[in-house]
């Protein structure tokens, strides 16, 4: 895609829904052993900040962002944000290449399925099993594989809040799967989440848990 397709591809955003897009872009982006996009955030003091956005959350119902800054990947030094002081944010816009390894096995997906799966159960009470859609070509198990930190943090954060651990605790499963613009939809008890893949955008956190709130 060219330079011009690409502007015209984006939307304007709010500085916290760029960040969020920009830590799902930074999820694939490691995933493949690649570097997270490096992001100059402008603060309303007029400071600004650069660094490699990790995560986006609340905290005591305060929107923070978690910035990589520096030191070493096994001592790095990182900031905490705070989204509504961003005025702006600033990234370079490129079309992101396929993923140069090859694609995850069935059964390194069930294993990666099968953890979340764990901590939603010792904070349920019950057993949610979390099964994958199958079958699935490369291409799909790339975007499942990509979409896994996402979901098991949106599934995490529902089963802390007493609605959402009632909704969770009423499922049967969760099936995870990929589909060309992905989605999430609920059918006898039982949980769709589908990745979307390229060059559908991929949901972010906040998005992929709204439209979790909104199947369950």
């Amino acid at each position: 895609m060219s330079g011009p397709g690409l502007l015209k591809s984006i939307a304007p955003r709010s500085p916290r829904h760029v960040l969020e897009e920009l830590v799902a872009r930074g999820d694939r982006a490691a995933a493949g052993g690649k570097e997270r996009p490096l992001v100059t955030l402008e603060l309303a003091s007029g400071r600004q900040l650069q660094g490699r956005c990790v995560s986006v959350g609340d905290d005591g119902g305060m929107a923070m962002a978690l910035l990589h800054t520096g030191g070493s990947e096994r001592a790095p030094q990182v900031m905490h944000v705070r989204t509504d002081h961003v005025v702006a944010v600033t990234y370079d816009l490129v079309k992101e290449a396929p993923p140069d390894q090859s694609a995850p096995g069935r059964l390194e997906l069930l294993r990666l399925l099968s953890a979340g799966a764990e901590g939603l159960t010792a904070v349920l009470g019950k057993k949610l099993d979390v099964l994958l859609a199958e079958p699935l070509d490369d291409a799909q198990r790339h975007a499942v594989a990509a979409l896994v930190p996402s979901l098991r943090q949106v599934l995490t954060r529902l089963a802390g809040d007493a609605t959402g651990q009632e909704a969770l605790s009423a499922l049967a499963s969760v099936r995870v799967g990929a589909t060309a613009a992905g989605g999430v939809s609920k059918a006898s008890g039982e949980l769709h989440v589908d990745a979307a893949l390229p060059p559908a955008a991929e949901l972010t956190v906040a998005e992929l848990q709204a439209a979790i709130e909104k199947a369950l």
